[in-house]
């Protein structure tokens, strides 16, 4: 019976603790892959009791992953704190207020509301993808291909309705995010359109 073979029967089990402590599936099958395939490096020997061997490392595992995580959206708070100042910079790339409402009026009409708000953090507030990825339970990768098709969706030639439905307290809040800094309500206004939608 090879390593593999002898740990396979614990698989669920590591499943089962790994999900009641992250709360999420994926989360949970890539801390008990990566634990089973650390127990595969180790001399099999040197463990007196493999079943708790596992579970402990797995708790560990998940542990550390939520630390991590909460280590992230630590950061992306400070890193907010410190742009306070530059957020009013962001309004200058319109030329007139008019610029601004259309812009965003476009915005609001052609992205849904995940796309919308990935978009917005990434290309009027510069944060980085891992950060973005975070607060949307999103992987880096899946950010940018979100950034790139917005992009192009944006690029396209329409006629925009001169109302857009919803948008005026999403410019009201973007606005806000802008001239005062406020991006952290601006962020729970397009988590609460996403989860709306």
């Amino acid at each position: 019976m090879t390593q593999s073979q002898a740990i396979a029967p614990y698989q669920p089990l590591l499943l089962s603790i790994a999900l009641k402590i992250t709360g999420k599936m994926a989360d949970a099958e890539d801390l008990v892959q990566d634990t089973l395939l650390r127990w595969i490096k180790i001399d099999p020997s040197t463990i007196k009791n493999t079943k708790a061997y596992l579970i402990s490392s797995i708790r560990h595992a998940c542990y550390r992953h939520i630390s991590l995580i909460e280590e992230k959206k630590y950061k992306l708070v400070d890193f907010l704190e410190q742009k306070k100042a530059e957020f009013a910079d962001h309004v200058r790339m319109f030329d007139t207020p008019p610029d601004i409402l259309h812009a965003l009026h476009k915005i609001h009409h052609l992205l849904g509301p995940a796309e919308r708000a990935i978009y917005l953090l990434r290309e009027i507030f510069d944060i980085d993808y891992e950060d973005i990825a975070v607060q949307f339970d999103k992987t880096s990768e899946n950010c940018r291909k979100i950034v790139s098709r917005a992009r192009s969706r944006l690029n396209e030639v329409v006629t925009i309705p001169s109302t857009v439905e919803g948008a005026w307290h999403f410019v009201v809040k973007f606005k806000k995010a802008c001239d005062f800094g406020e991006l952290n309500a601006f962020i729970d206004k397009l988590k609460a359109d996403i989860q709306l939608k």
